[in-house]
């Protein structure tokens, strides 16, 4: 997903299908990404969107988010809630 820019910066991809069974971390992987791209992908004004069904599971991803966040210090010194 991060891997390739073309020559004048932009992003070789813009989307990315991710397909995982039910209970393998889907929400995890989503907001580590998430996480990614807010705090290390170095894109000024970066937006972050979860998008889900109903607001109860885009609140799981969001949660998982803020998880990682408290309990690494990197991302609590970047990230300020």
């Amino acid at each position: 997903i991060f891997g390739w820019r073309r020559a004048d910066g932009t992003r070789r991809s813009r989307r990315a299908y991710i397909e995982e069974g039910k209970g393998n971390g889907k929400c995890p992987l989503a907001g580590g990404i998430g996480l990614y791209g807010l705090a290390a992908d170095g894109e000024a004004g970066a937006q972050i969107y979860a998008a889900a069904a109903t607001k109860d599971q885009a609140n799981i991803l969001f949660q998982d988010a803020v998880k990682m966040r408290e309990q690494s210090p990197d991302l609590a010194k970047r990230l300020k809630p």
